[in-house]
């Protein structure tokens, strides 16, 4: 098979066991985290040149957790890697207890578009300081931050201990015929599916980080105004293109037309009038997608927004009022910046949304 050797040296070199000195774990945390500042500029040209993500949001939500999730490993780490005394029981009195925590093997990261780098790197530096080898998958569709992601990773590790194998989805399958110790995946439901099946042939265990639709309700109790500044930036940083994001909300009647105001204005103070000219608006990742998302609008009562233009992939922030509970925009992640609204006059209504 096509990358046999590669994958025979990185078990070689966890049984000879090469990753396992933690002052080696953090020699190279330590060194992660130089080349990652080191190479911030083309950090940010990388992410804005897939997804036009401004500086201070790729610092934010990719550079910034990096270094904080490295400089909380390098901290820990030797706390974590200890043996943990635990309480005997009668089945193997007399007897000392212990939690000993061994990595795994051969690790297999398959990592998202959205956000390209801090969820390609984050994984990996999290199996390096846990004692495993680890080969990487990035997305195909941030190739700029995938390109990137490659050359920083090569300059940290041996090939033998961390390997980036760029490549579409053929790519991904043909890594998952291999039999590997830990797999861990962040996509889609219908990608997640396949991972799982493939895993379960040899019984792999599995982290799977898929989609949801995470409604927010919103009753008439609360600071409106405060709510939905804190609404548009959940929303719409990333495009709303990501999986924690408010999907729709669920909204008193008696204030959802002041809430809509507040919504809108909060758009407006964020990226302006016209969000095609800001520095700080994202793009959508591609045409597909953007395709996907300007067809989960069509039939539906705009209140704001709604333009798109799939020459840029741009998508405007979007608010739809009371869709329909059967159609596609709320059967589906929406993973884009449209914004359903919804709203209930009892509470035993919200669960029938949800």
């Amino acid at each position: 098979m096509e990358y046999t050797g590669y994958i025979e040296n990185q078990e070689k070199y966890f049984k000879n066991g090469k990753t396992l000195p933690i002052s080696k774990r953090k020699k190279l945390l330590k060194n992660l985290k130089k080349e990652i500042l080191s190479n911030e500029d083309k950090i940010f040209k990388a992410l804005n040149n897939d997804l036009k993500k401004c500086s201070y949001e790729t610092y934010l939500s990719e550079i910034g957790i990096l270094i904080t999730e490295i400089d909380l490993f390098l901290k820990n780490l030797e706390k974590w890697a200890k043996p943990k005394k635990v309480k005997s029981s009668l089945l193997s009195f007399p007897s000392s207890d212990y939690i000993y925590s061994e990595p795994y093997g051969k690790i297999l990261v398959i990592s998202p578009w959205n956000y390209p780098f801090q969820l390609a790197i984050l994984p990996v530096m999290s199996a390096v300081a846990a004692g495993n080898t680890v080969v990487l998958k990035p997305s195909e569709h941030a190739p700029h931050t995938s390109k990137l992601v490659k050359e920083i990773i090569e300059s940290v590790f041996e090939k033998s201990h961390v390997l980036v194998i760029e490549g579409a989805a053929e790519t991904a399958e043909k890594l998952l015929k291999y039999r590997w110790d830990y797999i861990f995946f962040t996509g889609s439901v219908r990608i997640g599916k396949i991972i799982a099946a493939a895993a379960a042939k040899h019984l792999t265990p599995t982290t799977l980080e898929l989609g949801g639709k995470n409604p927010c309700i919103i009753d008439d109790t609360i600071d409106l105004r405060l709510a939905s500044r804190r609404i548009v930036w959940g929303k719409f940083i990333n495009a709303g293109q990501t999986c924690i994001a408010p999907d729709f909300l669920i909204v008193k009647r008696n204030i959802k037309d002041e809430l809509i105001k507040h919504l809108s204005e909060e758009i407006k103070k964020a990226y302006g009038e016209n969000p095609k000219n800001s520095q700080d608006y994202p793009r959508i990742i591609n045409r597909t997608n953007l395709s996907r998302l300007s067809n989960l609008i069509k039939d539906t009562k705009i209140i704001f927004g709604g333009e798109h233009d799939l020459e840029t992939c741009y998508f405007s922030p979007t608010i739809i009022d009371e869709p329909d509970i059967e159609s596609d925009l709320m059967a589906e992640e929406i993973f884009g910046p449209i914004l359903p609204i919804i709203s209930y006059d009892d509470e035993n209504q919200i669960e029938k949304f949800i």
